[in-house]
């Protein structure tokens, strides 16, 4: 049994973890020691992590085990438990640890302004991953709040790094209250699944009770507040504004690991909390999935549309991952729609999609998340307006780039068009088995919706590839950017590697799925999936031309390059000046990101607000201009306007209780008093 080796190398991995911390914190007088060692352990510590849920897959065996029980009245334990669920989120969260602590190790190298700070980030690193490791495996509920909340608090505090800075202030002020927020939802969801298993903090007690009667209100409530929840910290929207300001403020790595493997613990925890807690693999009501599915292509359509008129890379690989958290609600919706019509080959088909992508997109995110950390160190400045030409400057950078942007636009062969393919299969499935004619125009809308996002994603990445990389500097800083060091470029290089490879391989890496969908649908055995073939209905033969897609694709490129030097030298290559209309071709010729994409922004006017800025200076005559200034600005409808409606229908709640803080001291007491004699009652 392969399976037992899974608790030691996970028992290993939490010490290398907690190791790692303390070196950050001893090591302070020697950032340089720290930075490598700290972020060395957290790659070690990950590397067991992964093979941990690898060897579990292999052979499942679900196990149990107690860290530590606490000497609280109400016996508070920190139980764990290794299951398939559990062991494909540790596969995902060792695998971006790996690339991402070897990454981080030459990324904090720049930071040298703040050398003092640094041992405290590495401590906050080991911690995080730590932390992300115990909401996984947590078996109680007070287990799982409490490496959620730490999860949460120590990436606050990474995102605060640069704290001097107002704008990193702002951002790291309204992750925090946001994260807190969904907190709270989700402990009322934990707190009526416990009342349900007679006041048991223990999942195993929740499972076992399962006499929530289907449909009821408090069934209900739990799937509800479980979705705001996991939602928030999922950014789905409109519960999403804290993402895009979140992480572009935050190091390369933190930014990585946030978008790359943070909020797949929102798609792990509604997994565990409805499918497995609430559910017990039995089949939602028919509106959960309905909801979910409309959350998910909402924000799978306006999150692509937010990154295509988006100018900071970063700000606009956030808001891609808004669009991808739409994608796996859309995957995990339509999962909860066939298991309520009682299609599980449908069913199947769509919990592999949603597995599939999440571990997809925390590859290729994470890839362009680090790319982008890179870029912003060589050329300082994450602005697509100041970029250009830096595939001269940095060439591997570039090409892991490259493969980032197709894979992210869902561009075959690269592993994200394969996990997205099988969600459009899903979904036409779901317009081929809906037995009435709203069911079809629903999905019918659904599919022509993330038709519109995968196209609009693809422009966005055209864009981000065209201008921040080809055609000449656009900035003296650009011109001068230098290839980035050789630890960040194997971090990059693991994830590149592995976006091309399980994207040709996807149908070989699928075993590994098959334990998950045992899990969360009580079935026997599974049939898998053909990544790449044709939806099902649409093709009577069971191996058919899609299934050559791979090849296909690959045959012509190879064919090309080892052909190239034959071809050049019967066809010498010519090199001219470029035509600008009989001008010199310079920077200023070039499309900017803003002219990209200008077209598609007028036709969504109505979803993007644009404001335009103009200063200007006057000379000392009169109307005549001396400088003039003109900036362009874009917000989501949805963030401006829902935060104000938020932030005035707060001000009204704290008006009318402002009475309770009047200044008196007496009444301060008496708060005191009421609160000892309450908590006498209460221990008695």
């Amino acid at each position: 049994m392969v399976s037992m080796w899974s608790f030691p190398l996970l028992g290993g991995a939490g010490a290398c973890y907690l190791i790692g911390c303390a070196v950050g914190l001893i090591l302070g007088r020697w950032p340089l020691w720290a930075n490598r060692f700290g972020y060395g352990l957290a790659s070690l510590a990950s590397l067991a992590v992964f093979l941990a849920g690898v060897l579990f897959l292999i052979d499942p065996q679900p196990q149990t085990g107690i860290l530590f029980t606490t000497n609280f009245q109400w016996g508070l334990q920190m139980s764990i438990h290794l299951d398939a669920i559990s062991a494909f989120f540790i596969v995902l969260l060792g695998l971006g640890g790996i690339a991402i602590g070897v990454y981080a190790g030459g990324y904090m190298r720049h930071f040298k302004q703040y050398s003092k700070r640094i041992p405290f980030l590495v401590a906050g690193f080991n911690l995080f991953w730590l932390a992300m490791l115990g909401v996984i495996l947590a078996n109680n509920i007070f287990g799982f709040l409490l490496c959620w909340e730490g999860m949460s608090l120590v990436s606050y505090l990474m995102v605060s790094f640069e704290h001097e800075k107002l704008e990193v202030r702002k951002s790291g002020f309204i992750y925090l209250i946001t994260t807190h927020v969904g907190t709270a939802f989700l402990m009322g969801a934990f707190a009526l699944l416990s009342a349900n298993a007679g006041g048991s903090f223990s999942f195993d007690a929740i499972r076992a009770a399962q006499n929530i009667p289907a449909g009821s209100m408090i069934q209900s409530a739990i799937f509800i507040c479980a979705l705001i929840g996991f939602g928030t910290k999922a950014g789905i929207m409109p519960m999403h504004f804290w993402l895009p300001r979140a992480h572009p403020v935050a190091p390369g790595q933190v930014s990585a690991s946030m978008s790359g493997i943070m909020l797949k613990m929102a798609i792990y925890g509604l997994l565990r909390v409805v499918s497995d807690l609430l559910l017990g693999g039995a089949a939602p009501p028919l509106w959960w999935g309905i909801t979910i599915i409309v959350l998910g292509t909402a924000s799978a359509l306006l999150g692509a549309l937010f990154a295509l008129v988006e100018t900071d890379l970063k700000r606009l690989l956030a808001f891609s991952s808004i669009e991808n958290m739409g994608i796996l609600f859309v995957c995990l919706g339509t999962a909860f729609i066939a298991q309520s019509l009682a299609l599980p080959a449908l069913t199947i088909l769509a919990f592999c999609a949603l597995l599939l992508h999440s571990l997809n997109h925390s590859i290729f995110k994470s890839l362009l998340f680090m790319g982008a950390g890179a870029i912003q160190h060589a050329a300082h400045t994450t602005n697509l307006e100041d970029m250009g030409g830096l595939i001269r400057y940095m060439p591997q950078t570039s090409v892991f780039m490259f493969i980032g942007c197709l894979a992210s636009a869902g561009i075959p062969p690269f592993n994200g068009f394969a996990s997205e393919w099988l969600m459009f299969q899903s979904v036409i499935g779901l317009i081929g088995h809906s037995q009435d004619l709203g069911g079809k125009i629903g999905a019918t809308i659904i599919l022509s919706a993330l038709a519109l996002t995968a196209a609009i994603a693809t422009a966005a990445f055209l864009k981000v590839f065209g201008v921040a990389f080809l055609a000449s500097p656009r900035k003296e800083k650009t011109a001068q950017a230098t290839e980035a060091g050789r630890a960040m470029i194997r971090g990059i290089a693991i994830f590149a590697g592995l976006a091309a490879v399980l994207g040709i391989g996807s149908g070989a890496i699928l075993w590994i799925i098959s334990p998950v969908l045992k899990a969360l649908t009580n079935a026997q055995s599974v049939a898998l999936p053909v990544v790449w073939a044709l939806p099902t209905g649409l093709s009577n033969t069971t191996l058919n031309v899609f299934s050559y897609v791979p090849v296909a694709i690959l045959a012509p490129i190879l064919i090309i390059l080892l052909s190239w030097p034959l071809l050049r030298q019967y066809k010498p290559i010519r090199r001219v000046a470029t035509w600008a209309c009989g001008v010199k071709a310079s920077s200023n010729t070039e499309y900017t990101a803003l002219a990209f994409v200008k077209s598609l922004q007028q036709v969504f006017a109505g979803v993007i607000h644009e404001q335009q800025l103009i200063d200007t200076t006057y000379t000392l005559e009169p109307f005549v201009i001396k400088e003039q200034h003109y900036q362009q600005k874009r917000e989501p409808f949805l963030s401006n306007s829902l935060m104000l409606r938020m932030k005035l229908e707060i001000t009204k709640i704290l008006d009318r209780v402002l009475f309770v803080q009047n200044g008196s001291v007496r009444l301060y007491l008496g708060y005191i008093l009421l609160t000892l004699v309450a908590l006498l009652i209460f221990s008695r």
